[in-house]
């Protein structure tokens, strides 16, 4: 996603995180876990797509995360829009999109798609301007609606993630 990014003129970041999920509905077996990568890009100033000298605040948002819960393994593709500001020295971000999932629910397959995510953050500079290291803080709500659900397994399940990240800002 980065090497994408950097090669069509793009600012943004790219991280790695890991946090804990909460389903908001249904037993505690189905709280655990989340890890991911996400990359959040816009073009640069000064580029074909921004010939502004100001960064562009609305940009592409994609994600692979996955869920380790007990009772639920998911593997989900959220893509969505963006809205963020740079962080010089702390940036915040808003995100609204889509995501794709396959599932382990109590042991049999299932999916989704199209299913509504959002997510709330903060991104901070960890060291001189330009491109460098940061970290970020996120709050993420997901809806996920298993196609496939059997038995005692939810058919829909709404989780609550708190997502701490390291990666790298290009600007």
């Amino acid at each position: 996603m980065l090497v994408a990014a950097l090669s069509t003129g793009c600012a943004g970041w790219t991280d790695v995180y890991a946090g804990s999920s909460y389903a908001l509905s249904g037993p505690l077996s189905q709280n655990g876990p989340s890890v991911g990568a996400e990359s959040i890009f816009a073009p640069r100033p000064r580029s074909v797509l921004n010939p502004g000298s100001k960064p562009f605040p609305v940009g592409l948002h994609n994600a692979l995360q996955v869920l380790l819960a007990p009772d639920v393994k998911s593997l989900s593709w959220l893509t969505g829009l963006s809205y963020f500001l740079q962080p010089e020295p702390i940036g915040a971000y808003a995100i609204a999109g889509t995501n794709l999932h396959v599932d382990l629910l109590e042991g049999r397959f299932s999916f989704g798609n199209f299913q509504p995510y959002g997510e709330l953050g903060l991104a901070a500079r960890l060291g001189a301007r330009g491109d460098g290291p940061l970290a970020t803080l996120g709050l993420q709500t997901m809806f996920l609606y298993n196609y496939l659900a059997t038995g005692d397994a939810p058919r829909s399940s709404e989780y609550l993630t708190i997502k701490f990240g390291i990666g790298w800002d290009v600007h």
